[in-house]
């Protein structure tokens, strides 16, 4: 179930990200897969250590995905950063 949610919520922020900065889809991106992962039970301390890791992984990818053009380039760091972060 969280693994479609996070799929959801990729795409989502995916498509928002023409009219947001890459920082603001990685602190959302963060800030729900910190309280999804919370939910399922997950300890504090690993969410403390593991979500900064999140925001990083995931401000490289839209940032790459903001700076690539359309085409063959864009489409393989979406896939490949999508696998990556799902």
């Amino acid at each position: 179930m969280i693994l479609l949610l996070k799929i959801v919520i990729i795409s989502a922020l995916i498509q928002l990200m023409r009219d947001m900065k890459p920082y603001w889809c990685a602190l959302i991106y963060s800030l729900l897969v910190f309280v999804l992962s919370f939910f399922a039970g997950i300890p504090f301390q690993e969410l403390i250590f593991y979500c900064p890791i999140v925001f990083i992984i995931s401000l490289i990818y839209f940032w790459l995905l903001d700076k690539a053009v359309e085409g063959f380039l864009w489409w393989a760091i979406a896939i490949i950063g999508f696998l990556f972060l799902v």
